[in-house]
């Protein structure tokens, strides 16, 4: 039995944990997205998705796992984009519910609210030493067809 072979696209970025290569690094995303044909509305959602969860692999590394890097990988198939972003951090244990806080003065804890609500799926895989955040959502924008250079000089010489 075989499986049918999916073409995919790959990105994968390793960043130093600060705020300002965070931030270069989401946006070096963004653009890899946009260079693919991926709605402008669909790369908002995932420029703010991609902040919240690379800012937060940032503000909660101890100095000690400051040393190591944040990876930001991305794979787009013809109906998904998943992103996973890999820490060096001690985790977390994801919520069972993700649900806003009830208090609108704090300035923490809308992060999760907002990477779940802008994803279909959300995994989070926390191991000895890293963590890894799996965000998925069908793609609202089709592929673009590639053309077939073949066919269309066979057409041009006929």
């Amino acid at each position: 039995m075989s499986l049918p072979q999916q073409q995919f696209d790959v990105f994968r970025l390793d960043f130093p944990v600060t705020l300002e290569d965070a931030r270069d690094a989401v946006r070096s995303a963004m653009q890899w997205l946009l260079d693919r044909q991926i709605r402008e509305d669909e790369c908002q959602q995932w420029e703010l998705v991609l902040a919240e969860a690379a800012n937060n692999a940032v503000l909660y590394a101890t100095p000690e796992q400051a040393r190591h890097t944040v990876r930001i990988e991305a794979a787009l198939t013809a109906d998904v984009i998943e992103i996973r972003i890999t820490d060096h951090t001690s985790g977390f244990a994801w919520p069972d519910n993700v649900e806003l806080p009830e208090d609108d003065e704090r300035e923490h804890g809308r992060g999760l609210f907002i990477i779940s609500s802008l994803t279909d799926h959300v995994s989070y895989l926390h191991g000895q030493g890293h963590n890894v955040l799996c965000l998925k959502t069908r793609r609202k924008s089709p592929p673009q067809a590639s053309e077939d250079t073949e066919a269309t000089l066979e057409l041009m010489t006929a």
